[in-house]
C-alpha cells in the first residue's frame, strides 16, 4: 500500500474545485442546453494551473449537427480581452451567441479554459471516431442546465463506447502506445511524466475505461484495489505538488522541484521519492496490463489464426501470434532452468508476444545452479535475447517482471528502478543498460564479435548502487558473469575490460586534444593493445552516449573519439583469421549424430552446389544453422590431429581437420551444427537421408538485410549480417571456389568467413554479395 498521501495537495484541490465551482454556477445556461465538465474538474482532481474542461450541450433533434465551434482561450490570448483580440463580431445564431457569452465570461477567470459546443450526434460521433475525446467523455459531469438532455447524451454515450470498443480496441491500443512512445515509462524515467507516461494517471483512467465496457474484471481482490486507488492518489498528489511548486502546468517531475516535493510528502530524499513513484507507477501498469490481456483474450479472433499452432523451438509454439509452450520441462531435466530464455529467445526471433501466464508458469522452474557454467543452447538463448534490438526492452522487462531476469544476472536486484546520481540520464540504471544494449543491436553486423559488445552493453553500469566505483564492481560482475555463460578465458578478459574502460573513451575526447600522444597512449594501455578491444571499447562509448540521453553524443565528440580511435589503430597489427581444422567421417557423404545435446551434421562431398542443395533442406525442415565450418581437401596431405568441437561459437577457436593422402580430386568437407526448433525429438537417421537423396527444394528468397564486408586481405573476406532463413545457403551460392569457410551466430548476427583464392576479383565478389542479401548495389 502507498502510505505516502499530502494533506495540503487535497485541500489545493478542494479548494480549486469549490472555486472552479462558484464560477461555472455563475454562468448564463441557454434554455435547453446542458454545461458539462470533463477532464480534472469532472474527477475532483484540478488545481490552480490544471486546464478547465468544459463544454456547452445541445439538442440535434431535427436540425443538422453545425460544426463544433471551439472558444477555448489560445495561449497568447490575455486574461482581459480588448476590443482588439475578441473574435469578430458576425450574425450568429442564438445558440452561437450564447455560447460566445459563456466564453468570454471563462475568458476573465484565472483558469485556462478549453470550452467547446456539442450537439448530442457530435458526442456520439467523438466516441466512434475519436478514442482520446472517448475516454475523456466517460467522466461527463453534469454541472447545470437540461438534466434531462445530459442524461440521455450520458446514457448514449456509454452505450456507443461499449458497442464499440471491440472494433476500436485496436486502436486504442495504438493510441496508448504512441503516448507511451512520447512521455517514456514513469517507473523507468529519471524525470517521469506522472499524467502520461507509462503507469501514469492516464492508463489509470485507461484501464477503468476498458473495465466499464464490461470485457474485462475489477481486481478481485480487496488488497489489490485499495492498493490501486492509493497508487493513483499518489500520483495526484505528487502531480498537485508540482503545479504548486511551479506555479504553472506540467507533468514531468525534475529533479529540483522532485526535492520540494519529497519534503512535502515526508520522504528522505528525491531518489525515496522516485522509488515511492515507480512502485505506484508499476501497480497501475500492471493492473492496465491484466485488463489488456483479459479484453484480448475475450474479443473473437479468427478461427484460422485461433487454431494454428506453428512449432518455434523446442515445447515453444506461435499460438494464434502469442507465444506458447506445449510442455513444462521436469525440475530434474537439465533443460529446466534454461527454458525460460528458451521461449524469451523464441519469441524475439519470431516477433511475437508471450501470453502472461506463461510466465507465470516458468516462474517455478528450478534456479540455475549457481557457480555453474550454463549450457551451450543457454547461452545461444541468452544472446539472441539480448540481438534483438526491437524487442530487447519488452523481453526483459516481462522476464523481470515474473521474477526470471535476475536468475541469470543475480546482480540486476542492485539496478532495478535505481535512479542515476548524473543528471545527464534519462533513464533509470536498469533502463539504461537496455537502451545501450538496443543502441548495440542495431548495428551488432558491424562489431567483429557482437556478442561482446551485447554483454558489455548490459554490464557496462551494473556496479551502480554501491559505496565503489561502479567500473570497478562492474569489471568483477563482469568475470563471474563471462564465467558463468561459458566464455573461454580471452573473451572474458575482454568483457572485462570493456566494463572496467566503458568510460574511458569519452572521458579523452573531453579532455584532450584528438591527436595527443598521451590520450592515444592511454587508450591503448586501457585496452592491452589489443585491436578487438579497440573497436568494441568505440561502440560501446557511442552506445553507451546515445542511451544517455539526448546531446551526449554529437558531432564533436564522435570526430575525437573516431580520431583517438585511428591514432591507436595505427599503433596495432590486426589479426589475421587461420585456417580452419576439423575431423569428419571418412566413409559416408552425410551423417547426422549428436553432439552435446544438439545435432551436427558433417558432409564430404565433391560438389560445392550439393552442400547448397542440404542447406536448402536443412532451412526447408524449420532448423536452425548455429555455425558451420567447411575446406576444401586437396591431394596435398596436412598435419592430422583430434577433434576439438566443442565450446562457444567463436570463430577464434581452432578446430582440426583430416586430410587423407593420395586424393586426386578436390573435395568438400564439412561440419554444421544445428539448433532443433522442431517442437520433438529430432530423428537424425531421417535427416540423413532426407540430405542424401532428397532434390534441393524451391524455396522463397532471402529477406533483403545490412551487409557489411570487411576484408583480412586480397582473398580473406569477412561478411556479416542479420542471421535469417537461407542466408547461408545463399551466401555459398555466390562463392565460385573457395579453399575454406566458416560462420557462426553470436545473438542475430552472422559472422561468415571467406578464403578465396588467389586472383580472385574482390570488388566484383563483394559487390554481388552486397547486391544478393542487402537488395542494394554496392
Amino acid at each position: 500500500m502507498i502510505d505516502h498521501l499530502s494533506q495540503r495537495a487535497a485541500q489545493i484541490r478542494q479548494a480549486t474545485h469549490e472555486q472552479a465551482q462558484a464560477l461555472l454556477h455563475s454562468l448564463p445556461i441557454p434554455v435547453g442546453s446542458a454545461l458539462v465538465a470533463t477532464g480534472s474538474y469532472a474527477r475532483r482532481e484540478m488545481t490552480a494551473y490544471s486546464d478547465l474542461d468544459i463544454f456547452l450541450l445541445q439538442p440535434s433533434e431535427g436540425t443538422s449537427a453545425p460544426p463544433v465551434t471551439d472558444h477555448r482561450h489560445p495561449a497568447w490570448q490575455p486574461h482581459h480581452p480588448t476590443a482588439n483580440n475578441r473574435p469578430p463580431s458576425t450574425v450568429q445564431p442564438p445558440e452561437a451567441l450564447a455560447a460566445d457569452t459563456i466564453g468570454y465570461a471563462l475568458w476573465d477567470s484565472q483558469f485556462r479554459v478549453d470550452f467547446v459546443t456539442r450537439t448530442q450526434a457530435q458526442c456520439i460521433s467523438l466516441v466512434a471516431s475519436d478514442i482520446p475525446a472517448a475516454l475523456a467523455l466517460l467522466d461527463m459531469e453534469y454541472i447545470a442546465g437540461d438534466r434531462d438532455l445530459f442524461d440521455t447524451t450520458r446514457r448514449q454515450v456509454l452505450r456507443c463506447f461499449r458497442q464499440l470498443v471491440a472494433k476500436n480496441f485496436p486502436a486504442i491500443l495504438e493510441c496508448a502506445n504512441a503516448r507511451w512512445t512520447r512521455s517514456g515509462s514513469v517507473v523507468s524515467m529519471t524525470r517521469p511524466d506522472v499524467k502520461n507516461g507509462r503507469g501514469g494517471l492516464r492508463d489509470d483512467e485507461l484501464g477503468t475505461a476498458l473495465r466499464f465496457s464490461q470485457l474485462a474484471d475489477y481486481p478481485t481482490s480487496p488488497a489489490h484495489r485499495e492498493a490501486l486507488i492509493h497508487a493513483r492518489q499518489l500520483l495526484v498528489d505528487v502531480r498537485c505538488l508540482l503545479h504548486d511548486s511551479l506555479r504553472r502546468h506540467r507533468d514531468i517531475v525534475e529533479p529540483a522541484v522532485a526535492v520540494d516535493i519529497a519534503r512535502e510528502l515526508h520522504l528522505a530524499d528525491r531518489y525515496t521519492l522516485a522509488t515511492v513513484i515507480g512502485k505506484a507507477s508499476h501497480h497501475i501498469d500492471r493492473e492496465l496490463q491484466r485488463t489488456i490481456a483479459q479484453v484480448r483474450s475475450v474479443l473473437p479472433r479468427d478461427s484460422h489464426t485461433r487454431n494454428t499452432r506453428k512449432p518455434l523451438d523446442t515445447a515453444v509454439v506461435d499460438a494464434g501470434g502469442y507465444v506458447s509452450v506445449t510442455t513444462i520441462p521436469h525440475p530434474a531435466d537439465p533443460a529446466a532452468p534454461g527454458f525460460a530464455l528458451r521461449v524469451a529467445a523464441a519469441a524475439s526471433r519470431a516477433g511475437l508476444p508471450v501470453a502472461r501466464p506463461v510466465w507465470d508458469t516458468l516462474a517455478h522452474l528450478p534456479t540455475p545452479a549457481a557457480e555453474a557454467v550454463w549450457r551451450q543452447d543457454m547461452r545461444e538463448d541468452f544472446l539472441t535475447i539480448l540481438a534483438h534490438p526491437e524487442s530487447v526492452i519488452t523481453t526483459v522487462t516481462a522476464l523481470d517482471e515474473a521474477g526470471l531476469w535476475q536468475r541469470y544476472l543475480p546482480e540486476w536486484g542492485n539496478v532495478r528502478a535505481l535512479l542515476p546520481r548524473e543528471p545527464s540520464h534519462v533513464h533509470t540504471v536498469d533502463l539504461h543498460l537496455l537502451h545501450t544494449v538496443q543502441q548495440c543491436g542495431q548495428v551488432s553486423f558491424h562489431s567483429p564479435r557482437p556478442d561482446l559488445l551485447l554483454l558489455a552493453g548490459l554490464l557496462h553500469d551494473i556496479g551502480k548502487g554501491t559505496n565503489r566505483p561502479h567500473a570497478q564492481v562492474g569489471a568483477e560482475i563482469a568475470a563471474k558473469t563471462g564465467h558463468w555463460i561459458g566464455l573461454n578465458q580471452a573473451d572474458t578478459s575482454i568483457l572485462q575490460t570493456l566494463v572496467a574502460e566503458h568510460t574511458l573513451l569519452f572521458r579523452l575526447a573531453t579532455k584532450y586534444a584528438p591527436d595527443s600522444p598521451t590520450a592515444i597512449d592511454t587508450l591503448l594501455d586501457a585496452c592491452h593493445y589489443h585491436p578487438l578491444t579497440l573497436e568494441l571499447l568505440g561502440r560501446l562509448t557511442k552506445a553507451d552516449a546515445i542511451a544517455t540521453g539526448p546531446n551526449q553524443w554529437n558531432k564533436r565528440i564522435a570526430m575525437t573519439v573516431e580520431t583517438l580511435l585511428a591514432g591507436a589503430r595505427r599503433e596495432l597489427t590486426p589479426p589475421v583469421p587461420q585456417r580452419p581444422f576439423f575431423t569428419v567421417p571418412p566413409t559416408q557423404l552425410v551423417q547426422c549424430v549428436y553432439q552435446a545435446g544438439e545435432p551436427v551434421v558433417f558432409i564430404k562431398t565433391a560438389a560445392k552446389s550439393e552442400v547448397v542443395r542440404m542447406l536448402a533442406l536443412i532451412r526447408s525442415q524449420g532448423l536452425l544453422i548455429t555455425d558451420y565450418v567447411m575446406a576444401t581437401r586437396r591431394s596435398t596431405p596436412q598435419a592430422g590431429g583430434g577433434d576439438n568441437t566443442a565450446g562457444a561459437a567463436s570463430l577464434e577457436k581452432p578446430v582440426r581437420t583430416q586430410v587423407l593422402a593420395g586424393d586426386a580430386q578436390p573435395c568438400i568437407d564439412a561440419r554444421i551444427r544445428l539448433r532443433n526448433t522442431l517442437g520433438s525429438a529430432l530423428d537424425v537417421q531421417r535427416l540423413t537421408q532426407l540430405l542424401r537423396h532428397a532434390a534441393k527444394p524451391k524455396l522463397p528468397p532471402v529477406p533483403p538485410a545490412p551487409v557489411m564486408v570487411h576484408w583480412y586481405n586480397p582473398t580473406l573476406a569477412e561478411l556479416r549480417t542479420v542471421d535469417r532463413p537461407g542466408v547461408t545457403a545463399a551466401l555459398l551460392e555466390l562463392v565460385e571456389d573457395f579453399h575454406w569457410s566458416a560462420a557462426a551466430t553470436p545473438g542475430s548476427t552472422i559472422i561468415a568467413r571467406v578464403q578465396l583464392p588467389v586472383g580472385t576479383n574482390s570488388h566484383q565478389f563483394e559487390s554481388a554479395v552486397v547486391k544478393a542479401l542487402s537488395g542494394s548495389q554496392f
